[in-house]
């Protein structure tokens, strides 16, 4: 099962403000603040999006599966088996959502 999160941005806008709040129990930013700070953190035309995990019993890591999903992917050939594909496909309609947000 793949997992995604469309809600990432505002996930890591609440950890900042409690965060915040927990370290200086004085400080009350409002949210706001939070999202101009975190829209400063992030590069002009990226987006923040949880990577799903592709469900395969295996040696291999994440990162070892979507690296040779690209592998494929630029040599012209299929993204991969179901798992892969499914991950890479969500993984892909997360961003082009939150781009569109």
């Amino acid at each position: 099962m793949t997992t995604t999160d469309t809600n990432y941005r505002e996930r890591m806008i609440d950890a900042a403000n409690d965060a915040i709040e927990a370290r200086w129990e004085t400080c009350r930013t409002n949210r706001d603040e939070i999202e101009l700070i975190i829209d400063a953190i992030l590069p002009p035309g990226s987006v923040v999006v949880e990577v799903p995990v592709v469900p395969y019993p295996g040696a291999s890591s994440q990162a070892d599966f979507y690296r040779s999903a690209a592998q494929h992917v630029l040599g012209g050939y299929t993204v991969g088996g179901s798992n892969l594909s499914r991950a890479v496909g969500t993984l892909l309609h997360s961003v082009a959502d939150r781009l569109e947000s």
